[in-house]
């Protein structure tokens, strides 16, 4: 962070975007509260740790972008792919980056009809698919980064 209290934005950061299956999507009553605790949790944690980032779902798939200091991110997604609330997990992008998308929201959310392509990923899908997907994601979120 700047002096001022700023997340600095010219400095490298580590992206991550992800897709997984929600564990308790099944049961729609757990999977909201699951979906306010991860919420919850987020907005509290990312702040100090100088994280920002988006989750999208449509009630049964997760997509998430991550994206700060390398070692925080690198921590942060190995916890969540030990989260019982989350299943196959899968690694859409991990790229270092100079300039966030959500440098405003320690965790923007946003939900969706369909998370198109990610259902049928697995980690030998073909590159062309994961970057369809990693888009389609991104495109979800545009009225929010335009605002």
């Amino acid at each position: 962070m700047t002096s001022s209290g700023k997340l600095d934005s010219s400095l490298d950061i580590m992206q991550i975007i992800y897709c997984s299956h929600a564990a308790n999507s099944e049961d729609k009553p757990q999977f909201e509260r699951d979906l306010r605790d991860i919420l919850d949790h987020s907005r509290a944690y990312n702040p100090p740790h100088e994280i920002t980032g988006a989750l999208t779902t449509d009630g049964d798939m997760f997509a998430h972008v991550i994206e700060g200091p390398s070692v925080a991110v690198a921590d942060l997604y190995s916890r969540i792919m030990r989260d019982k609330r989350h299943d196959r997990v899968l690694t859409l992008q991990h790229t270092m980056v100079h300039v966030r998308l959500f440098n405003l929201w320690p965790m923007a959310f946003l939900r969706v009809g369909t998370i198109r392509h990610a259902r049928t990923l697995d980690a030998q899908s073909a590159p062309a698919e994961l970057r369809r997907t990693s888009i389609s994601i991104l495109k979800a979120f545009r009225p929010i980064l335009l605002g």
